[in-house]
């Protein structure tokens, strides 16, 4: 594809100024993890001013491509990554108006001749022959991991879909509800956009979360002070697009639960859930979960993404999963295999083995 130029974006001020071109961009995609709030806060909070790293592709006047990325070091060797993915790992992407794009943003990339992590990518057919074209050209190896993340179509009622449910599920949320109404007033609050108080209420909420495991863990918002940073960027940005949904479940006042999101797309995208622990006999962070799933029926959204990976207690609300392809691409170079000894990753050290193998035997 000939006519494109390249921008090497390295500082926040940078970033700031791409907002409106950059969202859109993204807005082919519907999705709020590829909008600009959600790298400029990642930029603010995770990435020191000399690591960021975003490649921006124009067709004349027009930007048709972006690279969110970041140049990390050790030991004195350099790798690029996406944005951000390494401390929220939550599906991301490139963002491009065509395969041919993103093939050249990654062939300007890899030129550098540095591993390049691309973490939890939408599968996309046309896409994997591009990556391992670019591979091909530049002598890399091409790593690839499959991984999922669960989300509900709402393409039914709400009533036809909690009848799906097993009996003992059901039965099992009515005797938590009916148990914690017992303890006193009960009370499912919603807070939306133009809220008042919005610093106010992200405190409660990250209170909430590190009541339970993962404050035990020192895995809560409050526990990390860039993930704090983070999350309140990002629930400024969100609320200023009138994106931002937080949900808490309450009891005499008190919260006991509470689900971080975003409604965008026609879909709502769980980004934190937590309850305190100290109420966890009933069950307040199932309840509150089923309360967003019965909201987002009710406001005729189309979808309801958990987003990060799956587990196995959310079987009981879904079987659907995206697949998601996490790509680790590896110069066949002494860098190359020092990096691959640097990430101690002995896995990862035989695949690569194994693939550079095959590929000399061919």
């Amino acid at each position: 594809m000939t006519g494109l130029t390249f921008q090497l974006i390295t500082t926040l001020a940078g970033l700031n100024a791409l907002r409106d071109e950059w969202n859109s961009l993204a807005e082919a995609y519907q999705n709020p993890l590829l909008r600009h709030e959600w790298f400029f806060s990642s930029a603010v909070a995770f990435c020191p001013p000399d690591e960021l790293s975003i490649l921006v592709t124009r067709s004349g006047n027009r930007i048709c491509g972006v690279a969110p990325l970041v140049r990390t070091r050790r030991l004195n060797l350099d790798h690029f990554a996406t944005l951000g993915a390494g401390y929220l790992s939550e599906p991301t992407n490139f963002l491009y108006t065509s395969p041919e794009v993103m093939a050249q943003l990654l062939l300007k990339i890899l030129e550098k001749g540095n591993p390049l992590i691309l973490e939890k990518m939408s599968v996309d057919p046309m896409v994997n022959p591009v990556i391992q074209r670019a591979c091909r050209e530049k002598d890399f190896l091409c790593i690839e991991q499959i991984v999922s993340s669960p989300w509900i179509p709402l393409d039914s009622s709400w009533d036809a879909f909690e009848c799906k449910m097993s009996a003992e599920r059901q039965s099992s949320i009515r005797r938590a509800r009916k148990r914690l109404q017992g303890q006193g007033e009960y009370e499912v609050e919603v807070v939306q956009h133009n809220s008042s108080g919005l610093c106010s209420r992200l405190e409660e909420a990250f209170r909430v979360e590190a009541a339970g495991w993962k404050g035990r863990l020192g895995t809560a918002i409050l526990a990390d002070p860039k993930l704090k940073a983070f999350f309140l960027t990002y629930a400024h940005a969100a609320e200023q697009a009138g994106i931002l949904r937080l949900f808490f479940l309450r009891v005499n006042g008190r919260s006991i639960a509470m689900v971080f999101a975003v409604e965008f797309g026609r879909r709502l995208w769980i980004l934190k859930i937590g309850y305190d622990e100290n109420w966890r006999k009933y069950s307040p962070g199932i309840l509150l979960l089923h309360e967003t799933i019965r909201w987002a029926f009710e406001r005729k959204l189309e979808a309801y993404e958990f987003l990060g990976s799956y587990e196995p207690w959310i079987a009981t609300w879904t079987s659907r999963l995206h697949s998601l392809i996490t790509y680790r691409l590896i110069p066949r170079s002494t860098r190359g295999i020092l990096w691959l000894g640097i990430e101690g990753n002995r896995s990862l050290f035989r695949k690569a083995s194994r693939l550079s193998a095959k590929a000399h035997a061919q």
